[in-house]
């Protein structure tokens, strides 16, 4: 290999080693070669590069910013239960089935048996437990196993809740439309849009990147049922509401 100081590929913070597997596979007789999508003449494509090679676009490793550190994972959030009990409940017509660290994700008894079939296991997105399954070096999302959406869009999980997959808590959604089904994130309140302002309470909304200030209100029940309102106004039935019930949900 080069060394570090060298003006090459192999030292440029763009030259990457082939991750996927399909890659690697294809690039077999190639080895030491990498890939870049900032060669100069190329066009952003993905480029095939050796080490030793270089061009006007060169950027050394050392001028990456490092990484922030990873926030801890909470662990404590989804649905437990010992492995053992009974997996169909019927009081609410579904059934578990357990994921790793003894979660579960519950599911309608008609996709069950289709289901079960596979490992599924847990995983944490931000504040959210989900079940995945791999296979074949992918990985798949059971929400997205169910409801089957085309290529671009999301599923969103109405209730906010990602390890209840019951099919009529699904639906497929734009990504935008997905984003605005977020509930609350710690807060003083518990209310999505409500913070404090001296001895009383502001309501706001964020709207395509612009923060919508929605007045003050003496208690922060009538300032997320303002947040509410505006929140419905602009984005419908996929908006997260602190009180649905207000909307007939």
């Amino acid at each position: 290999m080069s060394e570090r100081n060298e003006r090459c590929c192999w030292n440029c913070m763009y030259g990457r080693r082939p991750k996927d597997r399909l890659l690697r596979i294809a690039l077999h007789d190639f080895p030491g070669l990498l890939i870049c999508f900032h060669r100069a003449g190329a066009g952003g494509q993905m480029t095939g590069v050796p080490p030793q090679g270089t061009c006007s676009r060169f950027r050394p490793r050392s001028s990456l910013k490092p990484l922030p550190p990873r926030k801890p994972v909470d662990k404590t959030v989804g649905h437990r239960a010992p492995r053992g009990e009974k997996a169909y409940d019927p009081d609410k017509d579904e059934c578990r089935i357990w994921l790793t660290d003894d979660l579960y994700t519950t599911v309608r008894p008609r996709d069950y048996e289709e289901l079960s079939r596979h490992r599924w296991h847990a995983t944490w997105r931000g504040r959210n437990v989900y079940a995945i399954r791999r296979d074949g070096g992918r990985t798949f999302y059971m929400h997205r196993d169910l409801a089957r959406p085309p290529e671009g869009y999301d599923v969103d999980h109405i209730d906010c809740d990602g390890l209840n997959n019951c099919r009529d808590n699904l639906r497929v959604c734009t990504r935008r439309q997905n984003a605005v089904n977020r509930g609350p994130c710690g807060g003083q309140t518990g209310f999505v849009g409500v913070f404090r302002h001296r001895d009383k309470w502001g309501a706001r909304i964020q709207y395509r990147g612009d923060v919508l200030n929605l007045g003050i209100y003496e208690t922060p029940v009538e300032a997320a049922k303002a947040r509410d309102r505006k929140a419905y106004e602009l984005h419908g039935r996929f908006a997260y509401l602190n009180f649905p019930e207000d909307y007939g949900r």
